[in-house]
């Protein structure tokens, strides 16, 4: 046991893996995977239209991260999710697609097979 303030105890190991922290940045275009299992922060930089897919997230129920989602210059790219990820009421998202437009998608892992999205954005 390990008390981590006055109102606060946990008990049992937690794996370095439960609180990845660091983020990956790649430029992407077509379909692509988001790792879940190798950080919590991904940020991606669309350089052409883009289908998202998470993966590697079996085991990995209750991770949250946010996806940052970048126009490049040109900008009008689309973005589709995979349907392994859950929007509010099953809603489609309508992403910023102006040049170098950002949004944000936070997400959190409920099971192996599904990944709950909510829409952040646009910011400018």
């Amino acid at each position: 046991d390990v008390t981590l303030g006055a109102d606060l105890t946990a008990n049992g190991a937690v794996s370095a893996s439960a609180f990845p922290s660091k983020q990956t940045i790649a430029s992407q275009t077509g379909a692509n995977n988001v790792d879940l299992s190798s950080t919590a922060n991904h940020n991606i930089t669309i350089t052409g239209n883009i289908t998202l897919t998470p993966t590697n997230f079996s085991g990995r129920r209750g991770q949250r991260g946010i996806i940052t989602l970048i126009q490049d210059s040109s900008g009008g790219h689309s973005i589709t999710l995979n349907s392994l990820f859950k929007t509010p009421r099953g809603d489609s998202i309508s992403f910023d697609t102006s040049a170098n437009g950002i949004s944000l998608m936070s997400y959190y892992v409920i099971d192996a097979s599904n990944v709950a999205v909510n829409y952040l954005g646009p910011f400018s």
